[in-house]
């Protein structure tokens, strides 16, 4: 393909009310490298962290990964149900919010659990019990046997539920959603009261920031603003996240720290380097797409 009918293919992609960014099989994977690429940047650089005390969502989301938390990227409008709802409840509220899962809160907002799909379609799994398959699997029947006779949200939900708070890292949280094998967590104020929900697709929006965008911020904010190079002597493009970097450096001692901050920037899923300097003709390929070894399909998850 000649790149006239490379552009305009891209172009006519572009284009294409179907496409919204990102699909799950191009960034399948994506959080496993946007943990691996930024985590020692993380404990490196805490201190640069802004505050925000109140707990709710920053207005312009941080460029650093470092600097990125909870309350940046959680959804603070959630669909919640009462201890004491019933079956009916439950699915109606997951239909109408379109949404597969509910924190269950009390009174006062507090948290006590969290209901999912999957323990409310367990309760249809459980009706064909009698069937001679299930029959022979006694253990089977005994772990339907709570959702099958459930009928409040107290009965079904997963309790006590693995919350996070507004100040915590992205990272953290992420961390703390594989460990307990969970889809999302429950944001809680310092009481344990219920003010947002981080899913997986949250976490992963870091991923969507424009080409442009992210361009635009390696040159401004990364080479001019934090180490003070010429933008004219550096080539910075960006396609589908990945970046490309050109150029000569006149201090081969920065070459490691221009990858690095590049590679900590939010929506950057690798960088590919084609830098030099003016004491090294070229400067060792060097990638930040994180360990290069593997990675293991992730563990199930329970809601």
């Amino acid at each position: 393909m000649d790149f006239t009918s490379y552009s305009a293919s891209r172009e006519a992609r572009a284009a294409t009310a179907a496409h919204h960014g990102p699909t799950a099989e191009r960034y399948h994977g994506a959080l496993d490298r946007y943990l691996a690429a930024i985590a020692s940047t993380e404990r490196q650089s805490p201190e640069r962290r802004s505050p925000n005390p109140s707990g709710a969502p920053r207005r312009n989301r941080p460029w650093s990964l470092a600097e990125t938390v909870v309350a940046d990227v959680m959804t603070t409008d959630v669909a919640t149900v009462g201890p004491d709802a019933p079956f009916k409840e439950i699915v109606d509220t997951l239909t109408r919010r379109r949404v597969s899962a509910v924190p269950v809160v009390d009174d006062t907002g507090r948290v006590l659990g969290v209901i999912s799909e999957s323990d409310l379609i367990a309760r249809v799994v459980a009706t064909d019990s009698e069937s001679p398959r299930l029959r022979a699997d006694r253990a089977l029947i005994r772990g339907l046997r709570r959702p099958a006779q459930a009928e409040t949200a107290r009965e079904l939900m997963h309790a006590p539920a693995i919350v996070t708070h507004a100040q915590t890292s992205v990272v953290e949280a992420a961390r703390a959603a594989g460990r307990a094998r969970v889809r999302r967590l429950p944001v809680v104020d310092h009481r344990g009261a219920l003010i947002g929900i981080v899913t997986r697709s949250d976490v992963l929006k870091l991923y969507l920031r424009s080409d442009e965008g992210i361009a635009t911020h390696l040159r401004e904010d990364v080479l001019v603003g934090q180490f003070c190079l010429d933008p004219a002597a550096f080539e910075v493009r960006v396609v589908d996240g990945i970046v490309t970097i050109t150029g000569q450096l006149e201090n081969a001692q920065l070459h490691d720290s221009v990858l690095t901050a590049c590679s900590a920037t939010a929506g950057v899923v690798a960088v590919h380097d084609h830098l030099t300097s003016a004491t090294e003709h070229s400067v060792a390929a060097h990638s930040a797409d994180g360990p290069t070894h593997p990675v293991g399909p992730p563990p199930p998850l329970a809601y």
